[in-house]
């Protein structure tokens, strides 16, 4: 590593012990990494001193507007692993539904861990009113409706701004 780069990563507090203790002990023998040191310690302070400067409105709409391209083009307006959680989600629980709807057929007296179990579960969907579970349930397939017309449509958008032509 350069002489100017460990001073800057020693000023800016980046080094590690190793690297200070062997800058520390350059700096008391070596005259010309000194001067490099009050200069880099200068520029340093001189630039702590000055304002941040905030980038405009404009520039901020400018890099929106360019990552909303960038999903448009690639199709990545939604998280695909957030999808197929909630669609395997929804498989499970279908799946838990129909187990617990279908267990009238099985006879539950022949095992009594099975039988206690069910009959505390159905205590607890007891408790749970129907309307609840219909709303639920009409919520989840709204928003996994809600997810298949956005990439529709974001397919779409982007089929149209790829035929669009570049400037």
């Amino acid at each position: 590593m350069k002489d100017q780069e460990l001073l800057w990563k020693y000023v800016s507090g980046e080094c590690t012990a190793q690297e200070e203790e062997l800058l520390k002990k350059r700096l008391k023998t070596d005259k010309t990494l000194q001067q490099e040191w009050q200069r880099v310690k200068a520029t340093h302070e001189s630039l702590k001193q000055l304002p941040l400067e905030k980038p405009s409105m404009r520039f901020a709409k400018n890099v929106m507007e360019a990552i909303q391209e960038q999903a448009l083009a690639t199709g990545n307006l939604i998280n695909q692993s957030i999808l197929k959680n909630l669609i395997g989600g929804l498989v499970l629980v279908s799946i838990a539904i129909y187990w617990i709807f279908s267990r009238s057929f099985v006879n539950i007296n022949d095992a009594p861990l099975v039988r206690d179990t069910v009959h505390r579960f159905n205590e607890l969907l007891t408790a749970i009113p129907a309307k609840g579970i219909f709303y639920l349930f009409s919520t989840i397939a709204a928003i996994m409706l809600l997810f298949v017309v956005d990439r529709l449509l974001s397919e779409s958008i982007a089929g149209k701004a790829s035929q669009r032509p570049r400037n």
